[in-house]
């Protein structure tokens, strides 16, 4: 029996190791040190695996390809977001600026430079390309944004214009900038399409009409979230939402095993019962973490750095 299971384990080892590609050397050079948080701690990207980031790896390099045979606003734009995968966030925003200074018009080039000057906690220089972004689409029918790590389902669910009010929102929330990022939020969830976007839009006008004590609008925001919606990407927003409209307990939302952003969800709901210590020592768990990139996790920081000890 046991003969059995170690042979059955082999195999399986096995099959691993094939399925996975080896890329070979030199990899591509990543800065280790990015920037700092707003605690202080160094943002550090790790060092790719030539195993485990395989599929990352060639991703970038097929871009780095293309972008040479066909130096395009679509191909550069393309290099910026796999150097951004790849963990480089302050090289990928220097290609995005690449792209400003060569296609100014495009907004696409501000909306991928501000998401990655919010990586970094550059939220100024963020929201001054969000601003030029939204701008420069003013009348301009929305697109589709192509995934650059598709959902489950291969289907986006986001768009440049969604993106551009998502993530201006996403910026004002982190300064501590409720009203304006109030405004972002909802004009965005205005012109959203499906339930994912939808319900990525609530979770933060929740948290923001909360914080603005505005509990009745909080309250009425979440009249439209139910079970039956059909949710792709975005399941911890929608669990959040269900366990902020009492639909979930606790125990079902299971914030100790969850993602970064329903444990950021819980944190506030600490927060709106009263209870500063436990919602504190929530966001802690949040940032002792080496999620650094998440947008949850940049928002338990920025709590965090306005909390005195």
């Amino acid at each position: 029996m046991k003969k059995s299971i170690l042979v059955l384990l082999a195999l399986a080892a096995m099959a691993s190791c094939k399925s996975k590609k080896v890329v070979p050397e030199p990899l591509p050079k990543i800065k280790a040190l990015q920037g700092s948080s707003l605690l202080g701690l160094p943002l550090v990207s790790p060092d790719l695996d030539k195993v485990e980031d395989s599929t990352k790896i060639l991703n970038y390099r097929q871009a780095e390809a293309r972008y040479e045979k066909d130096p395009s606003a679509d191909n550069l734009i393309w290099l910026g977001r796999r150097m951004g995968y790849l963990g480089d966030y302050a090289k990928a925003i220097t290609l995005f600026s690449k792209g400003v200074a060569e296609f100014p018009d495009d907004a696409r080039f501000y909306r991928h430079r501000g998401h990655r000057y919010i990586t970094l906690r550059q939220y100024d220089y963020a929201l001054a390309d969000f601003d030029k972004g939204i701008t420069l689409i003013q009348g301009t029918d929305d697109v589709i944004e192509p995934d650059g790590i598709p959902n489950d389902a291969n289907i986006p669910v986001s768009s440049l214009h969604t993106n551009l009010y998502y993530h201006k929102g996403v910026a004002h929330y982190l300064k501590n900038e409720m009203q304006a990022a109030e405004k972002a939020f909802s004009h965005g969830l205005a012109i959203s399409t499906n339930d994912d976007m939808r319900v990525a839009y609530i979770n933060w006008l929740y948290l923001i009409k909360k914080r603005l004590d505005k509990n009745e609008a909080a309250k009425e925001i979440l009249f439209s979230i139910n079970t039956d919606q059909e949710i792709i990407e975005n399941t911890a927003y929608h669990k959040n939402l269900l366990f902020f409209k009492g639909v979930l307990t606790q125990k079902q939302l299971n914030p100790e095993k969850a993602n970064a952003a329903t444990k950021y969800a819980y944190a506030n709901a600490l927060y709106f019962q009263g209870d500063i210590t436990k919602s504190k020592a929530a966001l802690k768990q949040i940032v002792a973490q080496d999620h650094w990139t998440a947008f949850a996790y940049m928002a338990a920081e920025a709590d965090l750095s306005r909390m005195l000890d």
